[in-house]
């Protein structure tokens, strides 16, 4: 297996929602017609192949290694076996929801029915998005794994206990030292509402920080659940896990489940298969892919799959996996929603055919490299080093950065997509005029601290929790932004990126973040947003701003020409006669 590039793996929980294989097949030729131009299925297809198609192959090829290891081992699920698998998994999710509010199940109740919720319609969801295939292959990683795990009587108990027993909820404020808790907690008992304050400004436990420090439901026999058991509603009390020290502050006593843990064994263990399993996943993952014979051919230009053939994305211990099953499975996954980009796109090309608009090849090349460089960063951030650190390393690997460059384009980047882009902006471009006065106000973005970050957007709150679960889960926040964010002209970036200052409002969201951390999920102009921080960027000297004109200038283009952009493809789309027949 190449091991050049960086290679994320994401558990199988993640690949239900993003690489299954549920839903019926259409067969029609033709997915859709635009203007009287159709699309053909194959042509669609291939499309998404270029587009997406090396995360989705590596996905591919670890279901068939987990596959081939499930024939060796004799393991083979039923259809009933499925059918309680599936049962389980909406469980687990509606548990997983209500322990994000990080409430007791009557208090989620309450809270549902105050803001009338709909949880049969989140259940719904749920069910809806668990693929068959992917199920399987999930229960078969279960099945392996399940030999060698503890499901012992205390195992079982302590997740009785986690899940079932009586538990306590409360919040607090974490801090390293025992003289900031207890100053805190003079300043709080003498004012209450310098709570949600002292949260933001000192609690070291970031992700409590959204929730006014609000801590998951703790079993009553825990170190923390024994200190809130001696306490009154809104009491604060100081307490120390040997590190760190709690301002503490109780909020209910949450009772014990109706059913025992007689009457649950079976369902508890059920359970906590599952979960193990996941916390296991990497590792049976990385002992087959190290035991494996796996060569890559998959290219977004077709002349260069020319090591196994055209029509081979990928050869798996002696087991071929063909494009034309890549593609038909990347159309029944994510067809619905990548048909309005492809769809975005032919309306470019139709467009651009009426005004007598082209890219020439240098435009093309010019903008690829570009593009190069930001994948080159990016290859470089996720291996937790600096460009220059990433060019040293393969030079002495005895990898040229041309190539290297050239390759990544290769992989992760459609030239149809690039052209698109720049006919769409010379569309756009005599309406676009960049002022002396953002000129100015960029290039001081630039000489200050910036954070530079991607960012995947919902229409509803719903749909972005679920993106942000699927990429805290270990999914690829690319994949998951072309694939799943609303709106014109996704298909123009591969998630937006941004230039976010402290000026910006989307300043206090990732200002905490570490690089390559991922923000909670936020509210802006009527979208839900997530982000995920790339890099911290502040120039050592700053530079002058004739030095950068060019490139500030150019920045100031394209944040004024793809609002144009997203706003003409509304146009587009409004006055065109469009058939959709893809189901």
């Amino acid at each position: 297996m190449d091991s050049t590039l960086s290679r994320t793996t994401a558990p199988v929980l993640v690949l239900l929602a993003l690489l299954g294989f549920g839903g019926g097949v259409v067969c029609a030729d033709v997915v859709a017609v635009v203007s009287g131009e159709p699309i053909s299925r194959a042509d669609f297809g291939l499309s998404l192949v270029r587009s997406l198609g090396r995360s989705a192959l590596e996905t591919l090829v670890d279901w068939a290694l987990v596959e081939q290891e499930a024939r060796r081992l004799g393991i083979e699920p039923t259809d009933a076996d499925l059918a309680a698998r599936k049962e389980l998994e909406v469980e687990l999710g509606m548990r997983a929801v209500m322990e994000k509010s990080r409430t007791g199940p009557q208090q989620f109740r309450a809270a549902a029915q105050r803001y009338e919720w709909d949880l049969g319609a989140l259940r719904s969801e749920l069910e809806e998005s668990i693929s068959d295939n992917g199920l399987r292959i999930q229960l078969m990683v279960e099945r392996m794994l399940e030999p060698r795990m503890d499901l012992g009587e205390e195992a079982l108990r302590k997740h009785y206990d986690r899940t079932r027993g009586e538990r306590y909820s409360g919040a607090h404020v974490l801090v390293a030292s025992r003289r900031h808790a207890e100053s805190l907690l003079r300043a709080l008992r003498d004012n209450p509402e310098l709570w949600t304050e002292a949260v933001l400004q000192s609690s070291l436990d970031r992700p409590s920080v959204p929730y006014r420090g609000r801590i998951r439901p703790v079993p009553a026999s825990s170190e923390l659940g024994k200190v809130f058991a001696g306490m009154d509603a809104d009491e604060l009390r100081l307490h120390c896990d040997g590190e760190y020290w709690h301002v503490c502050q109780f909020i209910e006593k949450i009772p014990a489940a109706e059913e025992s843990f007689e009457d649950t064994r079976d369902q508890l263990k059920a359970e906590l298969v599952v979960l193990k399993a996941r916390e296991g996943f990497h590792a049976l993952l990385a002992r087959l892919n190290a035991n494996a014979n796996i060569v890559m051919n998959l290219s977004t230009v077709p002349g260069a799959r020319q090591l196994l053939g055209e029509e081979v994305a990928a050869f798996v211990n002696g087991e071929p996996l063909w494009i034309a099953d890549l593609s038909e499975k990347l159309i029944e996954e994510f067809g619905r929603q990548m048909l309005e980009s492809h769809v975005e796109r032919t309306l470019i090309f139709q467009e651009a055919g009426r005004r007598g608009l082209a890219v020439t090849d240098e435009e093309l090349d010019e903008r690829m490299g570009a593009i190069a460089e930001q994948l080159f960063e990016e290859q470089a951030l996720q291996g937790q080093m600096a460009a220059q650190d990433l060019a040293r390393s393969l030079k002495a690997a005895g990898i040229a950065v041309a190539d290297f460059k050239e390759r990544l384009l290769q992989e992760f980047v459609a030239p149809k997509d690039v052209r698109a882009t720049l006919l769409a902006e010379k569309m756009v471009a005599d309406g676009v005029e960049v002022t002396e006065e953002e000129v100015q106000e960029v290039f001081r973005e630039f000489c200050g601290e910036r954070l530079i970050v991607k960012e995947a957007v919902a229409d509803s709150r719903a749909a972005a929790r679920q993106m942000h679960h699927r990429i805290r889960q270990g999914a690829s926040f690319d994949l998951t932004a072309q694939t799943s964010s609303t709106g014109p002209g996704v298909w123009m970036e591969r998630g937006t990126i941004l230039s976010v200052t402290s000026a910006s409002p989307y300043y206090v969201y990732v200002k905490d973040l570490e690089e390559g951390g991922i923000s909670g999920v936020f509210e802006h102009d009527g979208k839900y947003r997530i982000i995920k921080l790339l890099r911290r960027h502040l120039p050592p000297e700053p530079p002058s701003l004739e030095s950068m004109r060019p490139s500030v200038e150019r920045e100031v283009f394209l944040r004024k020409a793809r609002k144009r952009i997203r706003a003409l493809l509304l146009k587009l789309r409004a006055e065109a006669d469009i058939e959709v027949s893809l189901e």
